[in-house]
């Protein structure tokens, strides 16, 4: 990854939750439209639907829950049959592709949301985040390589706090005809799972296969480019309410997070130690980290549930698990009093964190959730704590 140079930089996918109202005597004449809208498009017939906003084609199916869809080239809106969302939950479903997230800000994003469905009767409550793909496209001299993330003892160059990773895979990639083409294949490497991960992977080499996305070129200050590699991180709704994003102004300054995503959450290192998370980052990932303005790094904060029953779900889960690992036959006559006392007599027979007494052990972990509790503020929305410090 010789003498990178940046690119482009920004959001390539959006996907959010919306709160609709429809009036109800509005509400089952646009399901009847919908209903009919869908059926058509079954049979390879749809109209288009040419509004203010643009001009949508109904969908064949929806997705998961969401029964109605329309898409125009950049977005997909799906609907549910519900006139209104069930608190929190949202009743449309909205994701934004390239085409539109690369080249709208937020404001654009929000007045084409409203302004769409508005325009077929809705009244938009509230807009939600739930998944965002933050990218960057970085050029070299040549292509990614199995070398340029492991050594040649095969440990990798990197330094993650993701628990889940797969090493450099070769994808098939599939032309829009879904058909293969012998040698069409694409390496990447993918750090994390579920709410977080990163994906790094040979863009240049992904537009050649699917030509439909050529025009993602134009993004680049160069569009000659012949070697680019794309970082792409996915943060989905979980790790989003944690870096406070629950609206679409909180998007306005992505910055913080892109920082300590690069600086803290994964780094790539041209010699990795045993102490390497006090190495630099190589030449390639400082032009990754530069894709942002400098901000200080947005930690995601930490979740205080005060809820006991969960705690205890928790550890009569954890019980049951011992339990079947320490009687993995059938047991003699024995109660589950008896059983209970056994366990915690292990406990504190074996375990550095045992107490000579529990409610020892209980007076200092109140104490802990206390100071931990003085540290937050319990948003009483969504039960989670927002740190003041943050």
């Amino acid at each position: 990854m010789n003498n990178p140079i940046l690119q482009w930089s920004g959001i390539d996918t959006l996907k959010v939750g919306v709160g609709v109202i429809w009036p109800e005597t509005d509400h089952a004449i646009l399901m009847q439209h919908f209903e009919e809208a869908q059926r058509q498009a079954r049979q390879d017939n749809a109209e288009p639907w040419r509004m203010l906003a643009g001009t949508f084609v109904p969908t064949a199916y929806g997705r998961k829950k969401y029964r109605f869809g329309l898409q125009d080239q950049s977005s997909q809106f799906y609907l549910t049959t519900e006139a209104e969302p069930d608190g929190t939950t949202p009743n449309v479903w909205v994701e934004l592709g390239p085409r539109f997230t690369t080249i709208r800000d937020i404001d654009q994003t929000e007045g084409h949301i409203n302004a769409t469905l508005n325009e077929i009767g809705g009244r938009v409550q509230w807009i939600k985040p739930s998944e965002l793909h933050l990218t960057a496209d970085i050029q070299c001299d040549e292509p990614i390589e199995p070398n340029d993330f492991y050594d040649e003892n095969f440990k990798p160059k990197w330094t993650t706090r993701a628990r889940t990773t797969n090493a450099i895979i070769k994808e098939e990639i599939q032309t829009p005809e879904n058909h293969i083409t012998k040698g069409q294949r694409m390496e990447y490497i993918r750090i994390g799972a579920g709410p977080l991960q990163v994906r790094i992977y040979n863009k240049t080499q992904e537009l050649k296969i699917r030509t439909e996305k050529l025009w993602e070129k134009l993004l680049w200050h160069n569009p000659l480019a012949e070697h680019v590699t794309r970082v792409e991180f996915q943060i989905r709704r979980e790790k989003l309410k944690e870096f406070d994003i629950n609206n679409l102004e909180m998007m306005r300054d992505l910055a913080p997070i892109w920082k300590y995503l690069t600086t803290q959450w994964f780094q790539i290192q041209d010699k990795p130690t045993k102490a390497r998370n006090h190495q630099p980052p190589n030449r390639f990932w400082e032009t990754v980290i530069s894709a942002q303005p400098e901000a200080e790094a947005r930690i995601p904060r930490k979740r205080i549930v005060p809820n006991a029953l969960a705690r205890v779900c928790q550890g009569m889960g954890n019980i049951t698990t011992a339990l079947a690992q320490l009687y993995a036959s059938t047991p003699e006559q024995i109660s589950e009093q008896d059983a209970m006392n056994k366990m915690v007599h292990l406990w504190k027979i074996t375990s550095e964190q045992a107490r000579p007494n529990l409610w020892d052990a209980v007076d200092q972990r109140r104490e802990k959730l206390r100071m931990q509790m003085r540290a937050h503020v319990i948003n009483d929305e969504t039960g989670l704590a927002t740190a003041k410090n943050e």
